[in-house]
């Protein structure tokens, strides 16, 4: 910022380059009107700079930029708290039950120097049972942020000056997680800049604004009717003239075009519809100066529906391919080069983009649905709600007849209709009863219900042996309780939204169809029936729902045009689990590099985007990365290509047997990666001289 007097300096210096006769001499009349106008100048100027730096966020900071960022109806993300389960158990059965009232105070002993101990609180009254060993409580941690985010046996006794009587122990079977530090103000000042003034009604990048603006939401992925694919392609070397083509294939004398070669399908795997129109063909750029845009009929033919290029005919009817491929015409090899073309060679690397619908999208091309707009968001804000509910009858049984009913559950291969279990992703059971809750949509019930006299304990372990569902497992391998009632998520079109029907699962088959437990029954299941209580009206206290969603869902009715159809979704999370073999470093401690190597696997998948390709050999680079690993190989197998296997949350493999993994995949564009709370990477040790074994 000049001053006066160099403003003065440079007016004069200019004068006398424009006429060399005025003086400008300190004391005339000129030099006198020169100073007051640098004074006016150099008066703007500060006004200027100081108006300048009160709307210059990137100088501003902590208290000032949240006032200034209100302005606009931004405000910073808060800090959430960790949540998990804790369990409380005994050395030996107690001959009254024991309650553990909601508020108990346990600690964990972390590695930080500023919460050496971490407090949680049990925010539901829970009861150990006569009779019984242990029982859980869901707990949070009384301090927000990631410090709160702890792995499983932390958890080691009570916090505070209160203890329970009867409890003798206390840990954390799995991991407690969810904990995010508050919004630094770099992130907030990102965010804004990201999102301020793309509030169009209805645009893909008000959307994501918005879905960024909730708390917990990292990332966001719009669907709508329209979505564009980007890839290389290779023109082949081999030369098919006699390949049909779609429309374009021939010239107008109806000669088939010389040197034509036939690419294989594109790659896009969630396309169920491809657009006609809006495709293009360039040399492998997008630079405007350079980019050469081939050109439709002439230089190539976009098929869609695709051609084969093995057989010159069309895809085999009633199979669903919908993903085009490119015919390349005039193509030339190194001893042929027609005149006038210089660009299409074999072998050639050429960018491919072109328009497609979604197969997670719920527009409809067949029936004119054109408006629908689904919003997938990860993270999750789960929020404890209670709701009032009857019982519900036949009306809700799951039956495998009709597919045009809410109810209706395929049980046969290759997939299911509506319903999974959230325990372990098995299929809901034909006959069972679904009762969806009031807030949606619902991520987690309560250990037990409570209908009329009788209680009902949820399902929270799975003993294979007698394919059986119970509510406790004891640390010597005894299960017990039978669960009555397992959380199940809708699958279909609805998933992760408001519109879901996620709830309760009620076993009224198999194994677990037994009656409900009377007060101080201990193991006495001489209760009711559910089925038995159709109609009557019960509370379901403390299940939680993701606030995120609804939330957004408010948000987004309000920002979208009319004629739109807006649908807010959880992102679906698929869970891997790596099967490696593995040599540690000298001197390294087999616990904690395995643990790195599973903090490591999560951060990566944390940093996939919606419709990523999960590339193998970037798992192998992260676990060869992580310190004290000294080399690292897929384990060998009796095929040897498992790789990867894709579990449940739990870590436990997948309903129906293993789902193995044996080379690079896409996710969907509403799924994203994530590592199970337990057995997150298998891991087979060898040393130097068994490497190859």
């Amino acid at each position: 910022m000049l001053t006066v007097q160099q403003i003065t300096q440079n007016i004069v210096n200019q004068l006398r380059l424009l006429d060399p006769a005025a003086s400008a001499e300190v004391g005339t009349p000129e030099r006198k009107m020169i100073e007051a106008v640098a004074e006016m100048i150099a008066s703007s100027q500060v006004d200027f700079t100081v108006l300048n730096q009160q709307h210059d966020i990137d100088s501003m900071s902590g208290g000032r930029l949240d006032a200034y960022l209100s302005v606009f109806g931004f405000s910073r993300q808060a800090a959430i708290a960790a949540y998990g389960t804790v369990t409380f158990s005994r050395n030996t059965a107690n001959t009254n039950a024991i309650i553990v009232p909601i508020g108990t105070q346990v600690q964990a002993f972390i590695d930080d120097p500023f919460f050496p101990t971490l407090t949680y609180v049990t925010v539901q009254t829970v009861v150990l049972e006569a009779g019984r060993l242990s029982v859980q409580a869901p707990v949070q941690c009384s301090v927000a942020g990631t410090v709160g985010n702890i792995d499983a046996g932390q958890v080691v006794g009570f916090g505070g000056l209160r203890t329970v009587n009867g409890i003798t122990g206390v840990t954390n079977e799995a991991p407690i997680q969810g904990g995010q530090d508050a919004e630094s103000d770099a992130q907030y000042k990102t965010r804004f800049q990201n999102s301020f003034l793309r509030n169009i009604s209805g645009t893909t990048d008000m959307f994501l604004a918005l879905a960024v603006s909730q708390a917990g939401v990292t990332k966001a992925n719009v669907v709508g009717p329209v979505s564009r694919y980007q890839e290389y392609v290779q023109v082949p070397a081999a030369d098919d003239t006699a390949q049909q083509t779609g429309t374009g294939g021939y010239d107008d004398a109806g000669t088939v075009f010389p040197h034509k070669r036939t690419s294989e399908q594109s790659t896009v795997p969630y396309s169920k519809y491809t657009w006609p129109d809006g495709y293009y063909l360039t040399d492998s750029t997008l630079d405007p100066a350079t980019a050469v845009f081939f050109r439709p009929g002439v230089d190539f033919v976009f098929n869609s529906p695709p051609v084969d290029a093995s057989s010159g005919t069309d895809q085999v009817p009633d199979t669903p391919v919908t993903s085009p491929n490119v015919t390349f015409l005039n193509a030339y090899d190194s001893s042929t080069n027609p005149a006038g073309n210089q660009k299409l060679a074999e072998n050639e690397v050429v960018l491919l983009e072109h328009a497609y619908m979604s197969v997670n999208s719920r527009n409809d091309i067949d029936f004119g649905v054109l408006n629908c707009v689904d919003l997938f968001v990860d993270g999750v804000n789960a929020t404890a709600a209670s709701s009032t509910e009857a019982l519900p009858g036949t009306s809700h049984d799951l039956q495998n007849t009709d597919a045009l009913l809410w109810t209706y559950q395929k049980t046969t291969a290759p997939k299911v209709i509506n319903f999974r279990r959230a325990i372990d992703s098995a299929p809901c059971t034909v006959g069972n009863r679904i009762q969806p809750l009031y807030w949606q949509p619902v991520v987690d019930l309560p250990n037990s219900i409570t209908v009329g006299s009788s209680t009902y304990y949820r399902a929270n372990y799975y003993k294979t042996s007698d394919s059986t569902y119970y509510n406790q497992l004891d640390e010597d391998g005894t299960y017990h309780y039978k669960a009555h009632y397992a959380a199940c998520v809708e699958v279909n079109s609805h998933y992760g939204s408001v519109r879901a029907r996620n709830g309760i699962e009620w076993f009224l088959t198999g194994p677990n169809h037994v009656a409900g437990q009377l007060p101080d029954d201990g193991e006495v299941y001489s209760g009711s029936l559910i089925e038995a209580q159709t109609g009557t009206v019960f509370t379901v206290d403390d299940y939680l729902y993701d606030q995120n969603v609804t939330d957004l869902q408010a948000i987004a009715e309000k920002n979208k045009q009319v004629t739109q159809d807006v649908l807010v979704h959880k992102a679906k999370l698929r869970y891997f689990r790596p099967i490696v073999t593995v040599m540690y470093t000298l001197g390294a401690t087999r616990a904690t590099v395995d643990a790195s190597i599973a903090a490591n696997l999560a951060a990566f998948f944390r940093n996939q985007y919606f419709g990523s390709a999960i590339q193998l050999s970037d798992i192998l680079q992260v676990v060869h990365n992580t310190p004290g690993v000294d080399n690292v190989r897929w384990t060998n197998n009796d095929d040897g290509e498992d790789k990867m296997e894709e579990v449940g949350a739990d870590g436990r493999s997948l309903d129906g047997g293993p789902v193995m993994i044996t080379s690079d995949f896409f996710l969907q564009d509403n799924e994203l990666p994530a590592v199970p709370s337990a057995n997150a990477v298998a891991i087979t040790v060898r040393a130097q001289n068994t490497w190859s074994s």
